[in-house]
């Protein structure tokens, strides 16, 4: 092989590397960020409580946290991003309202579904929030992840504190 041919050789190796690292950056960049919803600095674990959304098995669906308290989380991401979802927020304890969003992908069009729905949480306390897509409908509610039993509820309902 002469030296030409060798040095595009190398000079395509290097744009396939530089390629492959800009499109990991990319992938990296669609994690959805955290959020603290509440002010000053971040407190112990064990006297705050952490709720997260689960990760869905269905390709090109998201899911993400959109407002605690009616405040929207974008305001407080910890890490950089244009997004107006978080896939885990930091509350102290006691009763949130919770505003979950998610988009489900189709082969021509997405459809959207949001859910309000309430908890009290508890010091330490971490809460996952699961969801099930039955046809066209979409449910949604909170588990304490280490039980795995579902609390709280929907807001607006009779059993909401």
């Amino acid at each position: 092989m002469n030296n030409k041919a060798l040095s595009q050789r190398k000079t395509y190796s290097l744009h396939f590397i530089v390629l492959i690292a800009l499109i990991s950056l990319l992938f990296y960049g669609c994690v959805l960020p955290k959020a603290q919803m509440y002010p000053g600095e971040r407190v112990e674990d064990r006297k705050q409580a952490v709720i997260r959304v689960e990760e869905l098995k269905e390709d090109f669906s998201k899911i993400g946290i959109s407002k605690v308290d009616d405040e929207w989380v974008f305001k407080y991401i910890t890490t950089f991003s244009t997004s107006d979802l978080v896939s885990e927020v930091y509350v102290l304890p006691g009763k949130h309202r919770i505003v979950t969003s998610m988009a489900i992908h189709h082969f021509l069009f997405t459809s959207h579904a949001r859910s309000n729905l309430w908890l009290v949480a508890e010091p330490g306390g971490k809460y996952v929030v699961k969801t099930v897509l039955k046809g066209r409908r979409v449910q949604m509610w909170i588990e304490n992840e280490r039980t795995g039993k579902p609390v709280g509820g929907i807001v607006g309902s009779d059993d909401e504190p």
